[in-house]
């Protein structure tokens, strides 16, 4: 897979970036669950940049990881707004 970056620039150019997740300080510093999975999906690109058949297997096992999680998020969501 071919990715493209921007003239002049670098794959990170345009990515979510996890030092852009926001947190709560007043919430023993609690992360915005949003923005740390689109940043660590975002993560998952760089392996195909690297090429190697080596990286399937991590960035699979990232990509689970981050479904997961999501899903779990959503339904936490639901039942909140439920309850």
């Amino acid at each position: 897979m071919t990715t493209a970056f921007p003239p002049g620039g670098t794959y990170f150019d345009g990515r979510k970036s996890f030092a852009d997740v926001n947190y709560d300080a007043s919430k023993d510093n609690a992360i915005n669950t949003t923005q740390f999975l689109e940043a660590a999906e975002s993560l998952t690109t760089l392996f195909d940049v690297l090429g190697s058949a080596a990286f399937k297997p991590v960035k699979s096992d990232m990509q689970g990881n981050i479904k997961v999680n999501f899903l779990c998020f959503v339904l936490r969501l639901i039942a909140r707004a439920v309850n």
